[in-house]
């Protein structure tokens, strides 16, 4: 049986080291993000699987303290979930 992380490791990794990153943000989502989030102020936002950073760049340029996050390689971490037991333990 095939995790959700396995899957996605499995979907991005050929991508990733072939050189294709994610897309950048099109009008449309600038307009949403723009109009549901307002000025960030300093505020702090964390983009968690950040990719190429496009959405951490948009959320700073719209006043947000951000920080990045991208895991070294989906595989990695997929290794690491499974490796987890069912209960008692959680990645962190």
């Amino acid at each position: 049986m095939t995790t959700m992380s396995t899957a996605a490791a499995t979907y991005w990794e050929p991508l990733w080291s072939q050189g294709r990153h994610y897309r950048q943000l099109d009008d449309a989502e600038n307009r949403l993000l723009e109009g549901h989030l307002r000025p960030g102020r300093d505020r702090r936002a964390l983009d968690i699987g950040c990719g190429d950073g496009s959405l951490t760049r948009r959320l700073a340029q719209l006043g947000y303290r951000t920080t990045g996050i991208e895991f070294p390689s989906a595989v990695a971490l997929a290794a690491a979930v499974e490796e987890i037991p069912a209960e008692g333990m959680r990645l962190s």
